[in-house]
């Protein structure tokens, strides 16, 4: 259907990422989903039970299905604004400017997605140092009574030079202001539905629906205290206000719902070795290939367990990494790697998204397009 548009299909061996479509839905979401089509309900009774349903199944206080993690750390980062507020919901249908309108992130995990929080009616306050950490008494001094919320970034590259989430955590609750963590990538492990906010403590967590969930692309997960999840479902589509622009449909909710269910039923040990048989396969493939070297990372770019297979450009190969990748993509099948953060000269294949058909197929076009300079 892609190419009587004129659209190429792309073979995807980079990351479940949104500008490739996220994931491969498990079969049984889409089974969920076609269901769910068949009939009309009230979106807001929908809502609430399927909430109620994943806080059960998660270990959490309460969960609610969003249109997606960034979706979710706006409605989040309002909820933390507005849950003082004695007027709430009454300013829902007017312009309204929340009591809280501080949001505090430190400067080293700044990532793309954090400035869509200011859609919430808040201001980002960056404490610390890009590269250099974070001194706790600079967060310290900016928690104050405009303060609505610590949003921690969750995965390697964000937590490298941060403040760690349990101080964070400590800090903000001695001044009562509830900590979001953005940890949209971080499944699998499964365990980590509840490791933020029962093992850590944060008041919110924020997860991805399209991507190790492998539920709908435009769904995502905010879970955590009552309270204030009860204030995102209060802002959330199919209500008028802020969140009405992110509109969750009866068959993302419920196709979320079946992607958590088949989540906690998966031995994920079992899925880990899959994958790990993947990438090996990979990499014994092109193992002995001129101009290249190869080996197997254990896991993901933000730490998780999903493992990817490197290959190395040695200067012999001809290719800057840049035009390697270009030319992958570009090819015919066009295969998408990713860039290893490490090294300017190594890509990554990770296996999370290819079938079993396309491992000899992106192997293939890795050999042709080294041989072509080699």
């Amino acid at each position: 259907m892609y190419g009587a548009l004129g659209v190429r299909a792309l073979i995807n061996a980079f990351e479940t990422v949104s500008v490739l479509g996220g994931t491969r839905a498990h079969p049984e979401v889409l089974d969920a989903m076609r269901a769910a089509s068949d009939a009309f309900v009230d979106l807001r009774e929908l809502q609430a039970a399927v909430g109620a349903r994943i806080a059960a199944l998660t270990r959490n206080d309460a969960a609610a299905v969003v249109s997606g993690a960034s979706a979710g750390m706006v409605l989040a980062a309002a909820a933390c604004a507005t849950h003082r507020d004695p007027t709430f919901p009454s300013h829902l249908m007017r312009p309204w400017q929340p009591p809280r309108f501080d949001v505090i992130v430190q400067r080293c995990q700044m990532s793309p997605y954090v400035q869509n929080v200011r859609q919430a009616g808040v201001e980002i306050v960056e404490v610390g140092y890009t590269q250099n950490g974070t001194p706790e008494r600079l967060l310290l001094d900016a928690l104050n009574d405009r303060t609505a919320a610590v949003l921690y970034t969750a995965g390697r590259p964000y937590e490298r030079d941060a403040i760690p989430l349990d101080r964070v955590v400590a800090l903000a609750h001695e001044r009562d202001v509830p900590v979001i963590v953005d940890a949209a990538a971080l499944l699998p492990p499964v365990a980590n539905l509840w490791h933020y906010t029962r093992s850590c403590g944060a008041d919110l967590a924020v997860f991805s629906g399209g991507k190790g969930l492998q539920g709908p692309q435009d769904s995502g997960l905010v879970v955590g205290r009552a309270d204030l999840v009860a204030h995102v479902q209060a802002m959330a589509s199919p209500v008028h206000g802020l969140g009405r622009a992110f509109k969750t449909s009866k068959e993302d909710v419920i196709g979320l719902l079946r992607a958590v269910e088949i989540a906690l039923e998966t031995d994920e040990e079992a899925r880990y070795a899959a994958l790990l048989g993947r990438a090996n396969r990979v990499a014994a493939a092109l193992e002995g290939v001129p101009g290249i070297e190869v080996h197997v990372l254990p896991d993901g770019r933000q730490g998780q367990p999903c493992p990817r297979t490197v290959v190395r450009l040695l200067p012999s190969s001809g290719w800057h990494r840049s035009a390697f990748m270009a030319a992958l993509r570009n090819g015919e099948p066009g295969v998408v790697v990713g860039a290893l953060d490490e090294d300017d000269v190594s890509v990554y294949v990770h296996p999370l998204g290819l079938a079993d058909g396309e491992v000899e197929v992106v192997i293939a076009r890795v050999r042709d397009v080294v041989a072509a300079r080699v």
